[in-house]
């Protein structure tokens, strides 16, 4: 069949043409379904879906009401920002979320700015954020008995027990609404933008608290971007943004106590003295098995990380755990993990030897016990922690740069054995293990493989189920499209350092060197990014829309990249 000419609207669609990927893929609480989302036909409006795997049959699990119109404009400002800055531009089923306790079927479900809760027999309304502020960022309390949210600035939560039909929302924090530039549990631009922190608040493990920052924005002037060429060429969008080398907005910490003070209208909030610290980022913020609370500060100049344990139910100081400094830059990560079995250990991340390895500590001292990877490549993320078989699943790049595959190490055993678990060459992706880590979701693809979305055996490394029909509209759009697949080759530089590059060509390699063709050359030049791997990218219609017109294109990392070393 004739191919189709990829056009400048293939591009700006939301989803691009092929790329209408599941998300957000989860097991159920019982592991006989699949739950994800979908957006069906290539619409932006995601629905959520379910697959029975005793079945093999897919099923419509709920869908909004409302058209995409009215669910965009149900949501707050602020709320578009942070999902633009997470890069989730679909409407529809935004987030959903199932409870934690295996004993229940119960899950949330946003859907414009509406709280709903799902128990497989019902959807109902738990909270409406229609016709008022709009609802932010609801999660489900670890114990399923609660749902916090922000609204309007401050910070609520509201029973989820089926049995009490008209529960009213709680209030939790008092000092922001009405006061410009001040929230209670909103991440702060910078948290948002550049450190990959997208929460403001944070559950303890057994529900009784909740730990948020909040983020006062008054002291930094006003940045003002006009919309000349919008419906309304006189708005004006305003920022409070942070400049380079200009003043920082203020972030505080607050613990807010569920547990003893169910009966009071405003429950007690316990805040953390950070007066010593000067010009700070909060990086990270979590709890410790014992409800202290584990927080991460990093400096201005992002070149000193420091992990801190509070004891706030004690009324202890801040107790230094971890400090780990570099010259060129701290890599924030998220692999600290705290183990509820083990809560005298837990795990982190370092790039103590030049490459982001895993590390076992004592909780008390935060001495370090162990280094459970090493080498020249780096863990990227952990996946899950099998507490109870003392195994940690984490992806990495230990055999090349170009790839990513799945690992286990325990972290019990006196000497740390690395076992690889994908096994085809390319980059995989996973979204979930079931209850009893015997089964992952991957996603795999490669520059020869569009992805394809499966159903792990861990133990076995063996692919049970191929979940085809995700793939059938999906595949048939790629295919009319021709995609040329990149050259994939390396170069040393000025230093003998490897960069790793792609090359799209012409269609045509007889007529390549027939006379000078346009070339782009693409170069990413800041951290963490890699610009190209063994995988099939997700702009790759972009490439190919760009490759139409230059011809020849070049994409180009460079040596500063998290995945390969600092």
């Amino acid at each position: 069949m004739p191919y189709r000419r990829i056009t400048s609207l293939d591009v700006a669609s939301l989803p691009q043409p092929g790329y209408n990927l599941a998300e957000l893929i989860h097991f159920s609480p019982d592991d006989n379904l699949l739950t994800y989302l979908r957006s069906p036909s290539q619409l932006a409006s995601r629905r959520l879906y379910a697959y029975d795997l005793r079945t093999d049959k897919e099923f419509l699990y709920t869908e909004p009401e409302k058209d995409d119109d009215t669910m965009e404009n149900n949501l707050s400002h602020e709320e578009k920002l942070r999902l633009e800055r997470q890069r989730l531009l679909m409407t529809g089923v935004i987030r959903y979320q199932w409870s934690r306790n295996k004993t229940q079927s119960l899950m949330l479900i946003t859907i414009a700015g509406d709280l709903y809760m799902y128990d497989r027999k019902q959807r109902r309304l738990l909270v409406s954020g229609f016709h008022q502020a709009s609802i932010t960022d609801p999660k489900l309390s670890p114990d399923g008995k609660l749902v916090a949210y922000i609204q309007d600035c401050e910070l609520y939560c509201i029973s989820t027990v089926s049995s009490v039909p008209s529960a009213k929302p709680r209030q939790l924090t008092f000092d922001a609404r009405g006061r410009p530039n001040k929230t209670n549990g909103m991440a702060d631009f910078i948290a948002q933008e550049e450190m990959d922190r997208n929460d403001g608040y944070w559950w303890s493990d057994d529900s009784n608290y909740i730990a948020f920052t909040q983020v006062d924005e008054s002291n930094v002037p006003a940045f003002r971007i006009s919309h000349s060429g919008s419906d309304d060429p006189d708005h004006i969008e305003e920022h409070r943004y942070p400049f380079a080398g200009k003043v920082n907005v203020q972030v505080s910490i607050g613990i807010i106590d569920l547990k003893n003070d169910n009966d009071r209208k405003q429950p007690t909030i316990y805040w953390v003295d950070l007066s010593e610290f000067d010009d700070y980022y909060i990086a990270r913020v979590d709890f410790f098995p014992d409800n202290s609370v584990a927080i991460q500060i990093e400096n201005r100049q992002q070149t000193n990380l420091k992990l801190f344990q509070y004891d706030f139910i004690n009324k202890k100081t801040l107790k230094l755990l971890i400090e780990d400094t570099s010259q060129i830059w701290i890599n924030l990560h998220d692999l600290f993990y705290t183990l509820k079995l083990t809560p005298t250990q837990f795990i982190w991340g370092s790039e103590r030897s030049g490459f982001m390895h895993l590390e076992v500590h004592d909780y008390n001292t935060g001495n370090l016990i162990k280094t459970l990877t090493n080498g020249n490549w780096v863990v990227q993320r952990i996946v899950a922690i099998d507490e109870t078989n003392s195994i940690i699943y984490f992806l990495a790049n230990r055999e090349t740069p170009l790839e990513i595959h799945l690992y286990s190490v325990n972290y019990n055993d006196a000497t740390s054995k690395i076992e690889r678990i994908t096994q085809e060459s390319g980059c995989h992706t996973v979204y979930c293990f079931n209850q009893t880590y015997q089964y992952c979701i991957t996603q795999w693809s490669s520059i020869e493989q569009y992805p394809l979305i499966r159903m792990l055996d861990v133990k076995k490394k063996e692919i049970v189920n191929t979940l085809d029909h995700l793939q059938r509209d999906r595949m048939q759009i790629m295919e009319q499209f021709n995609f040329v697949k990149p050259k994939l080759f390396s170069i040393l530089n000025r230093n003998n350092d490897t960069l790793y590059c792609a090359l799209y060509t012409p269609d045509n390699e007889q007529q390549i060197y027939q006379t000078p063709y346009p070339t782009l050359v693409s170069v990413y030049g800041g951290p963490h990014l890699q610009r190209y791997e063994n995988e099939v990218p997700y702009e790759g219609i972009n490439y190919k829309f760009l490759k139409i017109r230059f011809k020849f294109c070049l994409y180009l990392t460079n040596k500063f990249r998290a995945r390969q070393s600092i």
